[in-house]
């Protein structure tokens, strides 16, 4: 994997992340009353895409193709927390 391809991959990541949180925050106001948002798996999406993005930089970084000014220049952070 290039530099190039971590970054674009992480900034996937990154907006997933983002685009689910906000998702769920507005969700309960849209479900009909007997639907659950945990039914919907929103939280393990999150957490999936929180791992893939914590593994992934770390593997870049380990691998010496991405740094944390690589990182901080496109905005994203070092490491997602759950």
């Amino acid at each position: 994997m290039t530099r190039e391809e971590a970054l674009e991959r992480l900034k996937f990541l990154y907006d997933q992340v983002h685009q689910r949180a906000e998702r769920q925050e507005h969700l309960q106001a849209r479900l009909p009353l007997d639907i659950e948002p945990q039914s919907l798996n929103y939280d393990e999406d999150l957490e999936r895409f929180r791992g893939e993005y914590n593994r992934l930089v770390q593997a870049a970084r380990a691998a010496g193709i991405l740094s944390a000014a690589d990182l901080e220049q496109r905005g994203l952070p070092d490491r997602m927390e759950s």
